[in-house]
């Protein structure tokens, strides 16, 4: 075979299209290549001259290659955060339930995000809260890298929020109606809160788990509760409807969250009006995972019960 002097290379996802002439423009090689065999082609060649024609098809291999790590990233947290849960089930049963759940998650395909702005909290808080995460654990290495490539989303939108409430409540789903991989049985993925923030009493038909990685998060069970730290490396497990609070100090918190059971419940907060009478306001969670204020009601005896007060 004559030498080849220049080569044209049509990228594609997965097979390259090959021609090459020699000087006087003759051609020389006609072929196609799988990307596995691309590298070793061209050592076996003398220098030449290469030209590439991408088109379309190289802003699609990017995508490609960024939902593949995506995956990957997601795979791994699922695992690692797995492993942490066994490795806590003597201490705390329940966490079989949460290991079966996050165990039955079809990780075979990949939601696909669009841009959008980075939540504010996210640009002010989020390098500082991995930062301070312990790298040498490796469910804390999976989350320092997830949460770069996560989607972030403001979880509380419209009226009935302090501003500095709702701009300081993050989080970035791994699976669910809008996570890296779909699912209806359960949510997990990262939870961020700004410093100082207080999320109030409230309630949820889910079981759910807080595991937090970075910051102290301080939870309240029950309106007369004695309030307790979480610190990283810590969980804690609120049974489905009893009512509880958080609280972050100066530093922000990063943790892990997961809801199994009813997951699409509502989520009822809590509120004592100056006569001392109690009512919860309805938050119903829109396909989009984000929740939104509807309706109110008073506490009733039954409704006592159900949150673990009675």
């Amino acid at each position: 075979m004559n030498e080849v002097t220049t080569i044209g290379l049509d990228l594609a996802k997965s097979v390259f299209q090959v021609h090459g002439v020699d000087a006087s423009g003759k051609p020389v090689v006609r072929r196609q290549l799988r990307r596995r065999q691309v590298l070793s082609f061209f050592k076996k060649l003398s220098p030449c001259l290469v030209g590439m024609e991408a088109q379309d098809s190289m802003p699609a291999r990017i995508a490609e290659d960024k939902i593949v790590q995506l995956r990957e990233l997601a795979l791994n947290f699922r695992n690692c955060f797995t492993a942490e849960l066994r490795a806590c089930v003597k201490q705390e049963p329940v966490l079989s339930k949460f290991i079966s759940e996050l165990e039955a998650i079809d990780c075979s395909s990949t939601r696909e995000f669009g841009s959008e702005p980075l939540p504010v909290a996210v640009t002010k808080y989020l390098e500082t809260a991995i930062d301070q995460i312990n790298c040498s654990h490796p469910l804390a290495v999976s989350i320092g890298q997830l949460a770069a490539s996560i989607k972030w989303y403001q979880i509380f939108q419209g009226e009935g929020i302090e501003p500095t409430l709702s701009e300081g409540l993050v989080a970035g789903q791994v699976a669910g109606q809008v996570g890296i991989f779909d699912a209806s049985s359960i949510r997990t993925g990262l939870f961020l809160l700004a410093p100082g923030i207080h999320y109030p009493l409230h309630q949820h038909g889910a079981h759910e788990i807080y595991f937090v990685v970075s910051g102290q998060l301080v939870l309240q069970h029950l309106r007369t509760g004695t309030p307790f730290a979480v610190k990283p490396g810590q969980f804690s497990v609120t049974p489905p409807h009893h009512v509880h609070a958080l609280t972050v100090n100066q530093n922000p918190c990063l943790l892990i969250y997961a809801w199994i059971g009813e997951v699409e419940a509502p989520n009822w907060w809590w509120k004592q009006d100056d006569a001392g009478s109690w009512s919860r306001i309805c938050w119903i969670r829109r396909p989009d995972a984000r929740w939104v204020r509807t309706t109110s009601e008073p506490i009733s005896e039954e409704i006592l019960k159900e949150a673990g007060e009675k």
